[in-house]
This record gives C-alpha cells, structure tokens and sequence, in this order.
C-alpha cells in the first residue's frame, strides 16, 4: 500500500471502478431475495398485507417513487391499476393468508 502526501493526486485507476457494487451490500441483497422465497414469495406478501398493514406500507412506500416528472404529448388514457381504499388488497390477502393456513 503506497503512502500518499497531503496535496498529492491519487491515480485515476485508484480505488473501485465506478459501477461496481459493494461485495457486502450484493451478498445481503442475494440473502434478502433467498429468505424472501423460502418464506413463500408474494404469498407472504400477502400474509403481510393482512397481519401488518403498516410493515406492508412501509414496504411499498420504499418502491413507489415519491415524484414523477413527465413531459406528455398527445393524447392520455387513465388506468386505474390500484384501489388504495386496501379493501380489496386486504380480502385477497385475507383469503392468502387462509389458504396458506389450510396447506
């Protein structure tokens, strides 16, 4: 390891090379993902949904983006994808969470 003086410049092929991500950082994320699918996947999403809603809307409120800058031209068509009154999500997550019981 070299000893650098104060005021010296570092070598442009010094340190990590921009894009590479932390060894640590990819092995949580691997052991996230793993844990995520020997808990049951979106079934346990679901389970989650019904047993704590607001574990749940943190969850997604980490996902969603907070702002949206578009430029539109043309003509817009409306989708509603979601129903944020949680009624439906919370039946469908209700009947997961039972069929997951049943098994």
């Amino acid at each position: 390891m070299a000893n650098f003086k104060k005021g010296e410049k570092r070598s442009p092929k010094a340190g990590r090379r921009k894009g590479v991500p932390n060894k640590t950082t990819v092995l949580i994320k691997e052991a996230l993902l793993e844990s995520f699918n020997q808990l049951g996947g979106v079934n346990y999403l679901l389970m989650l949904a019904a047993s704590e809603p607001k574990s749940y809307a943190m969850l997604l409120a980490r996902i969603i983006p907070a702002e949206l800058h578009a430029e539109i031209s043309g003509s817009l068509t409306t989708v509603v994808l979601r129903n944020y009154t949680g009624i439906e999500w919370e039946e469908k997550a209700k009947a997961a969470v039972e069929a997951e019981r049943l098994h």
